[in-house]
């Protein structure tokens, strides 16, 4: 593909209360963060909380959501 009909993606980073949840439906993957150590995960919303790819509840502050991989190639 010509470097002319790439799109260029950026990450826009929120506070993680806009982002819109709601209890029992998913959100996600994101990038969230940061932690109370400044570290950033992939993470989601699992319909009652945030948690990491792991599955370990965090509690995030911002979030940006990640955009499709095909959308990027």
């Amino acid at each position: 593909m010509s470097d002319s009909k790439k799109m260029e993606k950026a990450l826009i980073i929120q506070e993680i209360s806009k982002a819109g949840v709601s209890e029992g439906k998913e959100f996600g993957p994101c990038l969230l963060g940061p932690d109370d150590d400044g570290h950033w995960t992939i993470g989601g919303w699992d319909g009652r909380g945030w948690f990491d790819l792991q599955g370990f509840p965090i509690d995030p502050q911002v979030f940006a959501i990640l955009p499709l991989l095909t959308a990027l190639v």
